[in-house]
């Protein structure tokens, strides 16, 4: 991916089935780590056209280290689009986890950052794949969060994505 080789397979992607289907696959693994999932979108949601295997690893991941990362709570998988400053498809990814400082969130998606998480070291190397897959896609990836207050990975898909 990093030498642009990965071909994106474009296919018409329904976001609202691909989060249920996300979270009925976590839902297990979650309740085990004593966390719940759900998943709430918009009503006017578009089809968009992205490559739908590698959004779902996007998301899998994402939900993977928030069951993680997370002793107990919610896990949240959110979609809306947004028109600021031009439409956007915006998913989430929230937890209600210890939450991630602003010193550890300023190298979250480099590759020289290792992570110390609740259970065991973490390399990051996923949150990395993240960032280099939606870029591929065309779109970005960030993170919002405090010591604390858990934190909610955005996802944004651009507005020409959609059907």
């Amino acid at each position: 991916m990093r030498e642009g080789h990965l071909e994106l397979r474009l296919e018409p992607v329904n976001v609202d089935a691909l989060l249920a289907d996300c979270a009925e696959e976590y839902r297990a693994a979650g309740e085990m780590a004593g966390m719940s999932i759900a998943v709430a979108t918009d009503v006017t949601l578009p089809v968009v056209m992205t490559d739908r295997w590698l959004l779902r690893r996007v998301l899998n991941n994402l939900v993977v280290n928030a069951i993680r990362h997370s002793a107990a709570g919610r896990i949240d998988l959110e979609a809306r689009l947004t028109s600021d400053p031009c439409d956007h498809l915006q998913i989430l990814v929230r937890d209600s986890g210890r939450g991630i400082s602003a010193e550890e969130q300023a190298g979250l998606f480099e590759r020289s950052q290792r992570r110390h998480g609740a259970h065991r070291d973490d390399t990051g190397l996923g949150l990395i794949f993240c960032k280099m897959a939606m870029e591929r896609m065309g779109g970005t990836i960030a993170i919002e969060s405090a010591r604390g207050t858990g934190a909610a990975f955005v996802i944004v898909l651009p507005s020409e994505a959609s059907l």
